[in-house]
């Protein structure tokens, strides 16, 4: 788990966190030898007194483990991937646009006559929050980074979401420890901009994973995983991958407990 704020620390423009869900070490298939790890994180934007988030870049470098030169693992597949637009909106644009002619006779005789006219004209534009996921390449052709791109609705302004969960599936060549160096960066509005001045953090350290290690699944909703078939699972991605935006409460209206119970 790791996380971090801007402004004081009692009062926090925002706060970011990003907790282990899943890490699974074992086979991508129950009849392959090939070593695979699932591991799946959530990660909390929350902003406090008016502030807001616009964009947030989340990624994660996979390296060999520590006194290795290669052998790293390779990011096989992420979710959510590709860009995934949440919240649309529509807006209609008028624009009057001044129509003006004129009229030259030459040298001698110079008329202008100016026809003056206003044609309007209607836009309807899209607007939307966007989830983009990729696992970019280096120069040599390696997988080695899963990557997500977090926008709001420029249009609404009313940041990204609060609540997102994404999957990564990795391959092995063995069964030798190996690093991710996470990475977490974040846009605010201007006046958080201005109290994340008061802040400090210390860059991220390298997460040294060990296959050795038993399973670890903290999902709420029971999901089994099969270690020896792990290709599957990222199968299912799709249905594992989340974001909420906000949760709505549908018993907030209710009479009160003073108004019902009847007098003694």
């Amino acid at each position: 788990m790791s996380g971090f704020g801007a402004g004081r620390r009692k009062r926090p423009a925002f706060y970011v966190s990003c907790t282990a869900k899943v890490i699974v070490h074992g086979t991508l298939k129950e009849d392959s030898e090939k070593r695979a790890t699932l591991l799946i994180y959530d990660f909390e934007f929350f902003s406090y007194r008016s502030a807001r988030i616009k964009e947030a870049n989340i990624l994660f470098e996979f390296q060999p483990g520590p006194g290795r030169i290669g052998g790293g693992p390779t990011v096989q597949k992420v979710a959510p991937y590709a860009t995934h637009v949440l919240m649309q909106t529509t807006q209609t644009e008028t624009r009057t646009i001044a129509l003006d002619g004129g009229v030259s006779g030459g040298a001698i005789v110079d008329i202008n006559t100016n026809l003056s006219a206003e044609k309007a004209v209607e836009k309807t534009t899209t607007w939307a929050a966007e989830i983009t996921g990729a696992r970019p390449f280096d120069d040599w052709g390696n997988y080695m980074v899963a990557q997500w791109s977090l926008k709001e609705n420029a249009s609404q302004q009313n940041g990204i979401v609060s609540l997102f969960r994404a999957c990564i599936l990795l391959t092995r060549d063995d069964d030798q420890q190996f690093c991710c160096i996470p990475s977490i960066k974040v846009k605010p509005d201007l006046k958080s901009q201005v109290l994340s001045l008061f802040s400090s953090r210390a860059p991220d350290e390298p997460i040294v994973f060990d296959p050795a290690y038993n399973p670890y699944n903290l999902l709420e909703d029971g999901v089994e995983i099969d270690e020896q078939n792990l290709g599957a699972v990222a199968e299912g991605f799709d249905g594992l991958w989340d974001c909420t935006f906000h949760k709505k409460f549908g018993d907030a209206v209710k009479e009160s407990r003073a108004a019902v119970e009847p007098k003694k």
